[in-house]
């Protein structure tokens, strides 16, 4: 078939240094949004290429450069040595420094999507020919003959986001309808495949970490942007979308996202979504999405935080906790203190910090005094030195004030 023929370009306007195909730890690019590199990531898509077969020629300007594998020994072992020929040097192939083995994980619509976002990241788009073009100054082209990367470009799709509107289109994430697969998105490109079938599409556009194959280096990172975008729903429409993530079946995704990250800040819409579903579904209800809803309109659930009558040990146990703190650790609690029946359905919030009181649920006395002790000292210095969850922040006051503890046990400073 002639379709075996064609060859896959990549081009963009610009001129790519020969140093970037050369040289590892180089990142050079453009714009507010890279995803993919004129760096490591263009020699792994290019060692990729020439391990499944493919010839990869790149013209930068009126200058081309050829690519090979050429067999090696190191210590004994074989290696395919990658070597590049410039049209500058009538085309003498010389070594460069990485062979085939490198992104040797790789796939190839992995290869694919780095010369793809290389050309998108620097304006350019990807296409099929039958001939290859003429060097053009002012150009850069990526071409290469093959099927197992030529028949990527009918398949990229699958890791390219939706094009539609979406249903959600928040600041730190956008929510699309689901396109039936398990696919997460980080700026328009695949980056993982959630653990489970979700019921959206999402695609994040905060900040990312990703490693060297463009994989999700946290999967907690796109949690705190997916959970941030459900939780500024404000709309009819986008309620409908949070109203789902909250009460997700146990197959899902959505089921097991936690909302409850510094930084996630519900809507007055979202918090009332979240307490009318809780009072008819309660048993379905995200327990963090209700946690973070109490956290930020404290007044809607004022009802619901009755406080609760202690029993003659609960009440020995906050003493003894609150005198351990004093003297002990010479914390002195004089927050407000209001004891509730729970703080999340499945009783897995013990307590939060918020409008000058601390709020303990019944669960903690029942895990011990000193749980107890523990998460009143947690929540006391969320009120009084306003350090918020999951912070370095908090991380370095715990960890110097059992530095401190250490130094008054052996009686002088370090």
């Amino acid at each position: 078939m002639r379709a075996t023929n064609q060859l896959l370009i990549f081009e963009n306007h610009g001129e790519i240094d020969p140093r970037l195909i050369t040289t590892l730890g180089v990142n050079v690019k453009e714009g507010d949004s890279p995803i993919g590199y004129f760096g490591t990531g263009l020699k792994y898509a290019l060692a990729v290429a020439l391990r499944l077969g493919c010839k990869v020629t790149v013209q930068s300007g009126l200058r081309e450069f050829r690519f090979r594998a050429v067999p090696t020994q190191i210590r004994g072992k074989e290696f395919q040595l990658v070597e590049m020929a410039d049209s500058a040097d009538e085309y003498l192939y010389k070594p460069l420094a990485f062979t085939l083995d490198l992104g040797k994980n790789w796939q190839a619509w992995m290869a694919f999507r780095e010369f793809e976002c290389n050309a998108l990241d620097e304006g350019g788009a990807s296409r099929l020919e039958w001939d290859a073009p003429e060097p053009t100054e002012g150009v850069t082209r990526v071409i290469i003959s093959g099927q197992p990367l030529v028949k990527q470009f009918f398949e990229k799709k699958t890791w390219q986001s939706p094009r539609c509107q979406p249903l959600i289109d928040g600041e730190s994430c956008q929510i699309f309808p689901s396109n039936g697969s398990r696919n997460l998105y980080y700026r328009g490109v695949k980056v993982m495949e959630l653990p489970k079938a979700p019921l959206f599409t999402y695609n994040v556009l905060s900040q990312l970490k990703l490693t060297e194959d463009r994989t999700v280096n946290s999967a907690w990172d796109s949690q705190i942007a997916i959970a941030a975008a459900g939780a500024s729903a404000e709309t009819a429409e986008e309620l409908e979308v949070a109203k789902m993530m909250i009460g997700a079946c146990q197959q899902s995704w959505e089921h097991d996202l936690d909302w409850c990250w510094h930084g996630v800040n519900p809507t007055e819409a979202f918090a009332r979504a979240v307490q009318i579903r809780s009072i008819s579904f309660p048993a379905t209800t995200s327990s963090s999405a209700l946690v973070i809803a109490r956290w930020a309109f404290p007044k809607m659930f004022e009802e619901e935080l009755e406080g609760c009558q202690l029993t003659s040990v609960e009440e020995k146990q906050l003493a003894k906790a609150l005198q351990f703190l004093s003297s002990r650790l010479n914390v002195k609690i004089v927050d407000p203190i209001q004891v509730v029946e729970k703080l999340g359905e499945g009783g897995g919030t013990l307590g939060m910090a918020k409008e000058g009181k601390i709020w303990l649920a019944r669960e903690c006395f029942a895990r011990g005094t000193k749980q107890l002790a523990g998460t009143i000292f947690e929540e006391h210095v969320h009120l009084q030195l306003e350090l918020p969850d999951l912070s370095r922040a908090f991380q370095n006051f715990l960890i110097d004030k059992l530095m401190g503890m250490g130094e008054e046990l052996q009686g002088e400073p370090l």
